[in-house]
């Protein structure tokens, strides 16, 4: 992990128009059925797995807001509707001031599938300062330990890659969440680090998308002290 700089706002593209209900679907393993087909393919026998974003409205075609491609970006509200044509959908409410997923969840040690999807679709990336490997990476992990009272539910749970994941374990950082979803990391040495809450929605346009792409700070900023683990 030598050589990483300060941590980095994790913000994905997402689009104009929040809507309450947003439709993500878990799998489209099949071909649309208006268009072309969409070949998603197989690995080790396993259907492939694709997450989309998208208002309820522009899935029923009552508008066209674009959905989002994860991993991609901004897609058109006609090719989203093909892509889920044959999926599997999952209603998640999200707040339409900010875009974050609503809680909901379960209380067992082990994430539950819906509580690991919930999770990785809310993160999208892991939550370590300067990390942006999607959270389809990642480990579930508890940021209070489950035996130290840490409950297996949405608000205690998040994605770390492996290495962050033992980084947290091993070198004791202290962990706090404000009540606005931000992460605060805090190392041995006293050095705080803010991982802010990725937003689901509104969805961005293309334009919008470019804009808000994150570029790397000038020579000299101070977000590029180096993280000190």
């Amino acid at each position: 992990m030598g050589g990483s700089s300060g941590p980095d706002h994790l913000a994905r593209p997402v689009s104009p128009a929040g809507h309450g209900d947003t439709a993500a679907p878990d799998h489209a393993t099949r071909p649309a059925r208006s268009g072309g087909p969409v070949v998603l393919g197989r690995r080790r026998g396993r259907a492939a797995t694709v997450h989309i974003t998208m208002p309820i409205t522009a899935l029923l075609g009552d508008d066209d807001t674009p959905g989002e491609l994860d991993g991609y970006g901004p897609i058109t509200a006609a090719t989203a509707r093909r892509i889920t044509a044959d999926a599997t959908l999952r209603r998640l409410l999200t707040d339409p001031a900010d875009g974050r997923l609503l809680e909901y969840g379960h209380t067992t040690y082990t994430p539950p599938a819906a509580l690991a999807a919930h999770v990785i679709t809310r993160d999208r990336t892991c939550r370590f300062p300067t990390c942006h490997r999607t959270a389809t990476e990642a480990e579930i992990d508890h940021q209070t330990p489950y035996a130290h009272g840490g409950t297996t539910a949405p608000d205690n749970t998040w994605a770390l890659h492996t290495g962050h994941h033992q980084a947290k374990t091993w070198h004791r950082f202290t962990i706090t969440t404000d009540p606005h979803g931000t992460t605060w990391w805090t190392t041995p040495a006293g050095h705080r680090y803010p991982v802010e809450p990725e937003a689901i929605g509104p969805i961005r346009t293309p334009a919008e998308h470019h804009a808000h792409q994150v570029h790397p700070a000038p020579a000299g900023d101070p977000r590029l002290e180096a993280v000190p683990f």
